[in-house]
């Protein structure tokens, strides 16, 4: 059974990601979020040939990479650990103008 909720604040969307939450359903600006952070997102086949390509060292690259780049837009303590969730558990689909959907990317294999 695949559970979903709905949140509305950054302090909601932290708790159901470390709860690590089903299905997460995001509205107005942390659906924006979702979508910016989408854009630096790799699909499951681009990351599994840079994997296979790099012998596995494109995913700690990345996220060597992804914690200098947030440290240097003066990203919050909470807003790194939102960021971090997101790209390591979740899969970004967009549903709607105005609606995000996170999905726990072993959910998708």
């Amino acid at each position: 059974m695949v559970t979903t909720v709905h949140v509305y604040n950054q302090t909601e969307l932290l708790q159901a990601l470390k709860k690590q939450i089903d299905q997460i359903i995001l509205t107005d600006e942390l659906a924006q979020l979702a979508r910016e952070l989408s854009n630096q997102q790799l699909t499951s086949t681009e990351r599994l040939g840079t994997d296979l390509g790099s012998g596995g060292m494109s995913s700690l690259t990345e996220h060597i990479l992804n914690r200098v780049f947030h440290s240097y837009q003066g990203a919050t303590k909470e807003e790194t650990q939102l960021n971090e969730r997101i790209h390591v558990l979740y899969n970004i689909q967009t549903l709607d103008n105005e609606t995000v959907m996170l999905r726990l990317k072993q959910l998708d294999y």
